[in-house]
């Protein structure tokens, strides 16, 4: 369950942080981003992330060269 909420955070920091562009941000936003980062649970919840997008990365490839005549 705590994965889950970790997750939903994690996009939504990524989301937020793709919104903006780097010059509107002020420098207490960037010193807080940087902050959340440093997180165990922001790095935990990363990992997850690009694990399982690195899985389904790798099973596309596999599948598409499988797919090759």
């Amino acid at each position: 369950m705590h994965i889950k909420f970790l997750l939903a955070v994690f996009l939504l920091t990524i989301n937020v942080i793709c919104s903006q562009t780097s010059q509107g941000k002020n420098q207490n936003e960037k010193m807080e981003l940087e902050q959340i980062k440093k997180t165990p649970q922001y790095q935990q919840v990363r990992t997850k992330v690009i694990n399982a997008l690195s899985d389904k990365i790798d099973n596309y490839v596999l599948d598409q060269i499988r797919k090759k005549p």
